[in-house]
This record gives C-alpha cells, structure tokens and sequence, in this order.
C-alpha cells in the first residue's frame, strides 16, 4: 500500500478498511470492488445495495451480484 493509499485507508470507518486492505493488496477481487461501490456512495452500504449507476463497468457486481462469471480476461 502507497503513501496515499495509506492515508485513505485510515480515514475509512474501522469497519471498511480490512476489505479496502485486502482489495488494494489485490487478495480479494470482490473486496476492491466492494470497496470502490462504497467509496462511490459515501461509505454508505445502504446506497450500494440502491445503486442505480447502471453504466459503471461494476454495477452488475456489487453486493456480489455476478461475481461467479467474473474472469481475468
């Protein structure tokens, strides 16, 4: 993890930074996601869940929709 990167994660809600930890560290595809919808809506889960950016290329992913067709192409 960078000097930004860093600093971001610890300005995260403590309960958000391990998934942004592991999704950074590129260990967990579905946590980086996970991590970039909730920075997208303000750490809000709720908001995720709601989401209606249809045009983000990680919209059909969020809350782990999709994920089991998710490949490294």
């Amino acid at each position: 993890m960078n000097k930004r990167q860093a600093k971001y994660h610890d300005k995260l809600p403590e309960i958000y930074r391990k998934n942004y930890r592991l999704g950074i560290e590129g260990k967990s595809r579905a946590k980086a996601i996970r991590s970039k919808c909730l920075d997208c809506q303000c750490q809000q889960s709720a908001e995720v869940r709601e989401c209606t950016i249809q045009e983000c290329a990680l919209w059909s992913y969020r809350m782990g929709a999709g994920a089991e067709i998710a490949t490294d192409e």
